[in-house]
């Protein structure tokens, strides 16, 4: 772990320029990045993605033409924003528009956005990712997830959130901080709270 908040950004910034300089080559050339922790080259290869940048499904904004801009530059592109009346229309648009992976992003509270009679829609319309926010999806959800061969993730901004998320079936987390922009459910910088 980085000694400082400093080295911590610094290290984080500098992954993020290398890697959008070069990502193919530095993996052409060692057959894997070489240079990133195990970590993140584990994380790339269950994702299917090149460059370690998962975008956030941050609600409209996270449109169709954004999260597959993000998924055709090798990252892992979001899209938010879905209800009952456009999550097929979404899902069908942004498969068409990439073949790389995406994931789809539900939150659980109660938002006027994001009912939760939109996980079948979205499922059946091809998404295969599924990252859940503020809350953890029921069993019954969990069990639709699986039975169309997809997998979820769950954004924590606790220990007790992140054993809760993967007590539930979790294959993933996303650990937020105060720092996050949106509906932000953490209470402390992300620096302090990820370890």
């Amino acid at each position: 772990m980085p000694q400082s908040r400093r080295d911590f950004l610094g290290r984080a910034s500098a992954l993020g320029v290398a890697l959008q300089l070069a990502p193919s080559a530095a993996a052409q050339a060692t057959g894997s990045y070489g240079w990133i922790p195990s970590q993140t080259e584990a994380m790339l290869t269950s994702f299917g993605i090149d460059v370690p940048i998962i975008q956030a499904g941050f609600g409209v904004s996270a449109s169709v033409a954004v999260a597959a801009a993000v998924s055709n530059a090798g990252a892992m592109g979001s899209l938010g924003g879905l209800n009952a009346r456009n999550a097929k229309d979404r899902v069908t648009a942004l498969l068409a528009a990439t073949k790389r992976p995406f994931m789809v992003n539900m939150i659980l509270q109660s938002f006027p956005t994001n009912p939760p009679d939109i996980l079948p829609i979205c499922l059946d319309a091809g998404a295969r990712t599924i990252q859940f926010s503020w809350g953890i999806p029921s069993a019954e959800a969990v069990r639709m997830i699986r039975t169309a061969g997809a997998r979820f993730g769950v954004q924590v901004a606790s220990k007790d959130g992140a054993r809760k998320a993967l007590d539930g079936g979790a294959d993933f987390l996303v650990c937020q901080g105060a720092e996050a922009g949106g509906h932000v459910q953490a209470h402390l910088g992300l620096y302090e709270m990820l370890p």
